[in-house]
Order: C-alpha cells, then sequence, then structure tokens
C-alpha cells in the first residue's frame, strides 16, 4: 500500500517535496482533470490573443488610410463627411470585435464548465 503525506488542515507544505507529497495524494485523476481544463482554456485564450492581435493590425491599416483620406479632403466638408464615415465604421468594427470575443470566452465557459452554463 502506497503512504500518503497529509498535512494538517491549517498548515501550507514547507517545501517543494513535502508540496508534491501532498499534491499526489490528491490522486492522478484530479490532476487530470486539472490539465485537461487548464489546456482546453490556454486553448481558448490563444484563440482569443490571435483574435485581437487581428483585429488590431486591421484596425491600423484602416487608420493609415484614413490620414491619405483626411489628407485628399479640399474643403470642409469633405473633412467632416470622412469624420463621421471614420466613425461609423469605429462603432461598427468595435461592436462587433466585442461580440466576437464576449463569443469566443461564452465558447470557453462553456467547454470548462458546461453544467453551470446550461
Amino acid at each position: 500500500m502506497a503512504k500518503t503525506h497529509h498535512l494538517p488542515r491549517n498548515r501550507l507544505p514547507a517545501d517543494s517535496a513535502e508540496l508534491s507529497h501532498a499534491v499526489s495524494a490528491i490522486g492522478g485523476q484530479s490532476l487530470d482533470f486539472f490539465n485537461d481544463t487548464f489546456a482546453r482554456w490556454l486553448q481558448n485564450a490563444t484563440a482569443a490573443n490571435t483574435e485581437v492581435m487581428r483585429f488590431l493590425s486591421e484596425r491600423l491599416n484602416k487608420d493609415i488610410q484614413l490620414f491619405s483620406r483626411f489628407a485628399a479632403c479640399k474643403k470642409p466638408e469633405e473633412f467632416v463627411a470622412v469624420q463621421s464615415d471614420a466613425v461609423n465604421a469605429l462603432i461598427g468594427d468595435y461592436a462587433r470585435q466585442g461580440s466576437t470575443i464576449f463569443g469566443l470566452w461564452t465558447a470557453t465557459n462553456e467547454s470548462l464548465c458546461p453544467k453551470f452554463v446550461e
């Protein structure tokens, strides 16, 4: 029979060996659950990060093009029209991106805690 190491309830492990013994006492099945959960979370966090970087790159390109559009304006009315279009585009882009990121994190929560999301 394997010897398990138990710590008193109100005391933390003193060193890494004691921590290792305490963690191994939890059991392999519990550790597999945490490993799988963390792997799924990390995968979804990476997807969200990739999406944010894609969006920032897209916005930077649009902002650079916007400066060219402003520079091409000959009259104040043209400038105001370009500015109005730019604000509407910004609002739409950020609203869509917010929805996309929210969807990614909702999917993350559903994959990690399906019984709580029902």
